[in-house]
């Protein structure tokens, strides 16, 4: 699955959606300026992604070298982070997916403020893309710092019932939203292809991940302990 890093990590690379699990994210829109304020850490994995019938579909691996659609279609996964954040557009809690560029930006901030940028101290960031592909280009700046408001420091708060549930507010849980897709899966969801030794269709279209949706069946509460989101982010 996905692996939540710290900012002081030095490996590096190269209209708002909602999915059926509840996950807001933040989707860029190509020359505009868009504004967030990072919450918590970020998680880097490795997405492979293939156009089909007119859509993106990925996958997520463990490892970018050893899997079965590297060694059968010599097809490659990138490495990509994402993070909760807030969007100052409408205030909402999201989750931006993105590209180690970024991350080494937000790396380099953590690095010369000494403070994590998801943390209590932490900075407004804009952020704006042009082009696309390969000739994506990035224009990122630091803005004012950024305390979390009372309303934040709530959402963030997971509210729990009586069997200490998640009924409301947490953080999106990326390890699980970003969860390694099952080897018997990972054609079926690309290609659309069902495993003949199940008895399937080889060319019958199954359920598969639409870029930048996760993996299906995705819980949007918190990976971990309440009193270590606080700790974290200083509240």
């Amino acid at each position: 699955m996905g692996k939540l890093v710290d900012w002081n990590d030095t490996v590096g690379g190269n209209s708002q959606k909602t999915n059926t699990s509840g996950t807001v994210w933040a989707k860029i829109v190509s020359g505009k300026t868009h504004v967030f304020r990072p919450v918590g850490k970020p998680i880097r994995f490795y997405r492979i992604t293939k156009n089909r019938d007119g859509k993106w579909y990925s996958v997520i691996v463990d490892d970018p070298d050893d899997n079965i659609i590297k060694q059968n279609y010599d097809m490659n996964a990138n490495m990509r982070y994402a993070i909760n954040v807030f969007d100052r557009e409408d205030g909402q809690l999201k989750v931006y997916e993105f590209p180690p560029k970024v991350y080494s930006f937000l790396r380099q901030i953590a690095k010369i403020s000494k403070s994590e940028p998801g943390g209590k101290d932490g900075c407004d960031i804009s952020i704006k893309r042009d082009g696309t592909g390969k000739s994506t280009n990035y224009t990122l700046d630091v803005l004012d710092v950024a305390p979390f408001t009372d309303a934040e420091k709530a959402r963030v708060r997971a509210q729990k019932d009586a069997d200490g549930n998640i009924v409301s507010g947490g953080l999106y849980n990326l390890e699980e939203i970003f969860k390694t897709t099952p080897e018997d899966k990972l054609e079926q969801y690309l290609f659309g292809k069902s495993s003949e030794a199940e008895g399937g269709d080889s060319n019958q279209s199954t359920e598969a991940t639409v870029v930048p949706e996760a993996t299906p069946d995705v819980d949007t509460s918190s990976a971990v302990s309440q009193d270590d989101i606080d700790k974290d982010l200083g509240f």
